[in-house]
């Protein structure tokens, strides 16, 4: 950055612009000390480099966690997990290229079933969207997430019955968090067997 440093950088969002959007230092800096002065400086985490893929989306899901739970009051950093791959890997026998490819297929899908839905209830095309959410209830389940299932049937029984959009779209809105911390934590899943 030309114009200010990494520390700069985090003293304007913090004490400026007042943000407290997760913040993770990564440096090539390795001494003592360092680590410390960037947690101080109001950095969430810290890396070193050479980056780990695999730490850099722990880290990732990990704040993004922390951050959902605090905003829905709790205050705590509770990392409960999204996806379950047991079922998906003993499907395939444990075979790393057909379980890669299957969460890519995963990872691409779920964002298009999404921006579908979304798109649906902005045109209160519930016909769509029970077709979508009934559709995206197989994607999630092979890959264990039991939490976006059950909220995908939520939508999909809201869209056949009492076609509420605003509780479809409070629906989503649960939804769409889910998928957003899922892709974090299933390509944490992918890490280790590509």
């Amino acid at each position: 950055m030309p114009e200010m440093n990494g520390y700069e950088t985090v003293d304007m969002i913090r004490n400026i612009l007042g943000s407290d959007v997760p913040i993770i230092a990564m440096t090539a800096h390795a001494m003592a000390g360092e680590k410390e002065k960037c947690l101080r400086l109001g950095m969430n985490a810290y890396m070193s480099k050479p980056i780990s893929e695999e730490l850099l989306f722990e880290n990732m899901f990990n704040l993004l966690t922390r951050e959902s739970h605090e905003n829905a009051g709790t205050k705590q950093a509770v990392t409960k997990k999204i996806i379950n791959l047991d079922f998906l890997i003993k499907s395939v026998n444990n075979e790393k290229d057909i379980i890669v490819e299957l969460i890519d297929a995963y990872l691409q899908q779920i964002k298009e079933d999404t921006t579908e839905i979304n798109n649906a209830i902005i045109g209160k095309d519930y016909d769509t969207i029970k077709k979508i959410a009934h559709r995206t209830k197989s994607t999630v389940s092979l890959m264990g997430g039991a939490e976006m299932l059950k909220i995908l049937e939520e939508i999909e029984a809201e869209a056949i019955s009492t076609k509420n959009v605003e509780k479809i779209k409070t629906l989503y809105a649960f939804l769409k968090d889910l998928e957003k911390r899922s892709t974090i934590e299933i390509q944490i899943e992918r890490s280790k067997y590509s």
